[in-house]
């Protein structure tokens, strides 16, 4: 297999050496070994980033205060922001988290600001009604926007040139309303101004528009201090994905992949400065799959996997000159997949890949159909149909008489959040969770006792496998078989339907369309006409989601046998199965 040498790989200026561990200017992309396998880099400062990881634990690397680790308790993680000295976490309950120190106009709504907090994150209250939840936020330089589920807007922070879409410049410490009908905001991570949808899709502006940035057109003024219509030609306000503002200009992306921009042509992709948002020509022809931008930067991902960039040259692969058009770009031996993440800062990007797999999805996916169910938690109008081996697995062996009755007076809402944790690690009530695993005189553990490595467990524990794939092999000169004749032999592979009914749509068809007297069937026949070795290594990927290959298999004929399997066994189209292979070093 080929080994990346890191997770993490950091472009540009200086200002972010010391995550590199040193002080010197940052070679073209440079290795960083202090962040690994990160579900998002958020770029808050010169001075420090902040990591979200898996199971809502993240890590500060300051320059002077070290790496913290924290962690949100009780909550399950949606969202995290960053803008200059501060950190926002929006949990999936809908309440909002800080972490950091108020600037002068950056005012995060807390009550005390006296010092730097960087050891513990803070819940947000600036409500004084608990039923208002947030929906979704955004952070500009100055500012911070929020949606609440009722669709109203709030805003907070410095108002001047009206990034608030107020009239007025006093800034506001809490968030105070602005307008009822918003269904999403956009801002920054530079850009001192405002985007914002409406629920009868409106694209709105407001803020500082130097070089025309807010897409109003050649003749409106330097500022906008109300929301006003954005003029939209070539793109649908309902297919808008992402919208970065920049110093003096805009970056606008959609669902159907395309990219618009507008404001200056130092950093807009165009080779004259737009006032209004205009299709880049060099993707007219492209279909882009992920876009990011900072404050003078853009940085796009094609279909074909390409890697594009435009803009500021200080912070773009060390270049000479500032970018006008798009320039395609390389990272060496870190692979481009369609998983590739980057984040821009204001000096400095970061590229990563996704550690997001299709085998979390597929799990939760399997959970939400409650197909081939053989175990009910709790009574009467609170059942919940699940799996019994999935319960074992994830309770060492529990008798799953002994799981029913801990779940006997549980309402049904209560046993759904014990079940997304058991399927795909989701944490909705970590205090609940320990409860119920304590008394099952278990530690409630979700790094060592996550779903990945309880797969492994189970894919190594042969006892537990109740089905068999019989692979036909030729007969041969080479096999010590006293038989005379030419009949077929076969070779067994041991496996628990359950994984290959999850995991593969053929066998969730196959088993589907069985009888009554067929359903309790423990072999099954494979005519794909795989090679046994390449079969072993597909039925290792369903437990792991890893490809993995020992001196003694032929890279060449796995590459090219489980290409062909991903159709054959109808794997997810999420599955990274493709890419994986892509990644085996060949050695003629």
């Amino acid at each position: 297999m080929k080994t990346k040498k890191c997770d993490v790989l950091i472009n540009g200026s200086s200002k972010l050496s010391f995550l590199a561990g040193t002080t010197q200017k940052l070679p073209k992309l440079t290795e960083i070994y202090k962040i690994q396998k990160p579900l998002k880099i958020v770029h808050g400062s010169y001075d420090h980033v902040l990591v979200w990881y898996p199971h809502n634990k993240f890590e500060l690397h300051h320059k002077t205060e070290g790496i913290k680790k924290l962690q949100l308790k009780n909550e399950s993680t949606k969202d995290v922001k960053a803008c200059s000295c501060s950190y926002l976490i929006l949990a999936k309950s809908g309440r909002i988290y800080s972490l950091g120190k108020q600037n002068t106009y950056h005012n995060i709504p807390l009550q005390d600001f006296a010092k730097s907090n960087w050891e513990t994150l803070r819940l947000v209250t600036f409500f004084t009604d608990k039923n208002i939840l947030i929906k979704n936020f955004s952070m500009g330089y100055c500012n911070n926007y929020f949606v609440t589920t009722n669709n109203d807007l709030y805003a907070s922070g410095n108002n001047a040139e009206g990034r608030m879409g107020q009239e007025g410049n006093s800034d506001q410490q809490l968030p105070i309303f602005i307008r009822k009908d918003v269904e999403k905001t956009f801002s920054g991570p530079h850009g001192l101004a405002l985007f914002a949808i409406t629920t009868d899709k409106q694209l709105l502006a407001c803020g500082n528009n130097s070089a025309h940035k807010l897409s109003l057109g050649p003749n409106s003024e330097s500022h906008s201090k109300l929301l006003q219509q954005v003029k939209c030609e070539g793109f649908e306000v309902t297919d808008i994905v992402n919208i970065i503002t920049g110093q003096s200009h805009s970056t606008l992306f959609t669902k159907q992949g395309k990219i618009f921009s507008c404001g200056s042509s130092n950093y807009s992709g165009h080779v004259q400065s737009k006032s209004y948002f205009t299709e880049i020509p060099e993707f007219k022809n492209k279909t882009i799959i992920k876009f990011n931008g900072g404050e003078n930067q853009s940085i796009a991902l094609t279909k074909e996997l390409e890697l594009f960039v435009w803009g500021s040259a200080t912070t773009i692969f060390n270049q000479s000159n500032t970018l006008r058009r798009p320039v395609k770009v390389d990272l060496g031996d870190f692979p481009i997949t369609k998983k590739l993440k980057f984040t821009c800062g204001s000096s400095n990007t970061f590229f990563y890949n996704d550690i997001e797999n299709s085998l979390y999805e597929e799990f939760e996916t399997f959970f939400e159909k409650k197909q081939y169910t053989d175990c009910v938690l709790g009574l009467n109008n609170n059942q919940v149909k699940c799996h019994k081996l999935i319960l074992q697995l994830r309770t060492s062996n529990t008798e799953i008489e002994t799981i029913q009755s801990l779940f006997e007076e549980k309402t049904k809402k209560e046993i759904n959040h014990f079940l997304k944790y058991i399927y795909y690690d989701e944490i909705n009530d970590e205090n609940s969770l320990k409860e119920i695993f304590n008394s099952l005189d278990l530690e409630f553990s979700p790094e060592e006792n996550s779903l990945e490595n309880d797969l492994l467990k189970l894919f190594n524990d042969e006892d537990s496998k109740d089905f068999t794939i019989l692979i036909q092999e030729d007969d041969n000169d080479d096999n010590d078989n006293d038989n005379d004749d030419d009949d077929e032999y076969f070779e067994e592979i041991p496996v628990h339907k359950l994984i290959l009914l999850i995991r593969s749509g053929l066998f969730r068809e196959m088993f589907g369309n069985l009888n009554e007297k067929e359903k309790n069937l423990n072999k099954i026949k494979d005519y794909s006409g795989k090679s046994i070795e390449s079969l072993e290594i597909l039925i290792q990927y369903f437990y792991t989601n890893e490809i993995k290959l020992t001196a003694d298999h032929d890279p060449i004929l796995v590459i090219e046998e489980l290409s062909d399997a991903i159709e054959y066994y109808q794997l997810s189209e999420d599955s990274d199965l493709l890419e994986q292979l892509q990644n085996i070093k060949t050695v003629n």
